[in-house]
C-alpha cells in the first residue's frame, strides 16, 4: 500500500481539538456526525476534520499522549530492542506522526525532537526489517 493511502486511511482516527468557534449544527457524514462544536470545549474528531479546521484557525490540536518526547524515546528504545518487533501505540503510528508534524506544527511541544525520534524510529524498523531479510536470505535458500 503506498504512502498517500496509508495517511489516508490514518486520516480517519479520532483526536482531541479545542475549537474556537462554536457550532450548534452537526456534520452528518456517512461515517457518523461530527459535531457540534462549543468554543474552548475539547471533542474528539477525526484527523482529517481537525487538519481542515486547523487550517482556517477554527481550532487548536491536543497532541496525543504517545507524542511527547519521554514517550518516544521509550518507543524508539522498545523498537530498538526488540529489532522492530514492538508494538507501536496507535495504529498507522507513523502516519499520523507525520500528519500532525507537518499540520499542526505549533499545537505540538519540542516538535523538532518529535520529528526526529519519530523519524529514528521508522529507520530502525526498516533497517530491522531489512536486516530480518537478509537473515532469511542467509538460512533460507528459497528466493524471496
Amino acid at each position: 500500500m503506498d504512502a498517500e493511502r496509508c495517511e489516508f486511511l490514518a486520516g480517519n482516527t479520532p483526536i482531541e481539538v479545542v475549537p474556537a468557534i462554536s457550532d450548534e449544527k452537526a456534520i452528518h457524514l456517512i461515517s457518523g456526525d461530527i459535531g457540534p462544536f462549543e468554543a474552548g470545549v475539547p471533542c474528539r474528531i477525526p484527523i482529517w476534520t481537525a487538519i481542515l479546521m486547523k487550517r482556517k484557525h477554527h481550532c487548536k490540536l491536543i497532541a496525543p499522549k504517545w507524542m511527547d518526547v519521554d514517550e518516544l524515546k521509550k518507543i524508539l528504545a522498545a523498537e530498538t530492542e526488540s529489532h522492530g518487533l514492538a508494538q507501536l501505540p496507535v495504529e498507522h503510528f507513523f502516519e499520523i506522526s507525520h500528519m500532525l508534524v507537518r499540520d499542526a506544527t505549533d499545537d505540538i511541544f519540542e516538535v523538532e525532537a518529535v520529528k526526529s525520534l519519530t523519524s529514528a524510529a521508522r529507520a530502525t524498523l526498516e533497517a530491522c526489517k531489512q536486516m530480518g531479510i537478509l537473515v532469511r536470505n542467509k538460512h533460507d535458500s528459497t528466493p524471496i
